[in-house]
């Protein structure tokens, strides 16, 4: 599936608003490359590179996490 700034936004508003608060996105590496070049209508990338070197970066604000073997993008609470 082709990931576009809309898709995104339904996956974080599909959750349950306490999984909002906490929430980050988990996809494998196909698919994070797909993200770092996705932008809003302003030209601005949606993904931010982390701001320290053991900090994931960020889709949306939230945490991307890229793991080996998931399938495609998933949004849903963060382990610690």
């Amino acid at each position: 599936m082709a990931h576009t700034f809309e898709s995104v936004l339904s996956l974080i508003y599909q959750a349950d608003p306490e999984v909002r608060e906490v929430g980050a996105f988990t996809c494998d590496p196909a698919t994070f490359r797909e993200l770092r070049v996705l932008h809003d209508s302003d030209g601005r990338y949606l993904v931010a590179s982390p701001r320290q070197k053991n900090e994931p970066p960020r889709l949306l604000g939230f945490p991307v996490i890229e793991k080996l073997g998931h399938d495609g993008l998933t949004f849903g609470k963060s382990s610690p």
